[in-house]
């Protein structure tokens, strides 16, 4: 669904073109004008994964770029930016929504800024399995919470699973509410997950993700919570002793587009 909408551009911008059979010459030299007036436009995709080549959120954006750029015949350049190097997912959506930043890959945490709806994902023990939240976010729920951002100027073409997340701490394990009280705990940028942690007994605190490492070498936060691909992929078990398998949130991740590129 993202290569269509994206290849859309190059229709939108490269006018009709004469597909007359003509002599073996007059094809040659069709085709050289043609590729002189051919403009490459770049699509900037931003995400604050980790730079890791084989982390899956790179994985599966260097397969976009590549499909993109084989089938925009040379007419669409992707240029990822990972690890938050065009801002961490708040000012990434921001940009996509003024159009400074084409495509991004970003967590819900700063989405309710954008379509207060979406703080629903960030509801605690909210799906079953994995299969279960698929039905809800590829269904009409999905679709209708998608339709809120159009007004917004961003255009939401796919989720992404971003899988369950789960606690890690250097103080005790967490294996009862009781276990919860009095741990500093980095949090997302979501109001939901921070007053559900609140609620479950931990003080909260909010930061950009580039940082945690550093917050939880220092002692700044006694711990995190993270799907497993991101606590194995940062090593974050360097600096933690517990990990609670608590799935107490799912992770939906969203790709979007920018709705100033689509109009161009």
């Amino acid at each position: 669904m993202m290569i269509v909408l994206v290849l859309s551009l190059v229709a939108a911008g490269c006018g009709s073109q004469n597909t007359n059979n003509v002599s073996n010459g007059q094809n040659s030299q069709q085709t050289n004008t043609q590729e002189e007036n051919i403009k490459t436009r770049i699509i900037k995709f931003a995400h604050n994964g980790p730079n890791i080549s084989e982390h899956l959120m790179n994985v599966a954006a260097n397969k976009f770029k590549e499909l993109v750029e084989k089938n925009s015949n040379g007419q669409l350049k992707v240029e990822i930016y990972p690890a938050g190097q065009l801002g961490d997912a708040r000012t990434i959506v921001e940009g996509i929504q003024m159009g400074t930043i084409e495509m991004g890959d970003v967590e819900n945490g700063p989405m309710g800024r954008f379509a207060p709806a979406a703080m629903l994902w960030d509801l605690p023990y909210l799906f079953r399995d994995i299969d279960h939240a698929y039905k809800v976010l590829d269904g009409p729920v999905g679709d209708k919470i998608k339709e809120m951002y159009l007004n917004k100027g961003i255009r939401v073409l796919a989720f992404n699973d971003g899988g369950f997340r789960y606690f890690t701490n250097n103080k005790r394990p967490i294996t009862k509410p009781d276990d919860m009280k009095g741990l500093k705990i980095r949090v997302m940028e979501s109001e939901v997950m921070i007053n559900t942690i609140n609620a479950f007994g931990a003080s909260t605190i909010s930061m950009a993700f580039g940082e945690v490492y550093t917050a939880l070498q220092q002692g700044t936060v006694d711990g995190q919570e993270n799907p497993l691909d991101l606590i194995d992929s940062q090593k974050f078990y360097k600096a933690q002793k517990y990990l609670s398998l608590s799935k107490h949130f799912y992770y939906p991740r969203q790709y979007i587009i920018s709705d100033k590129v689509i109009a161009d």
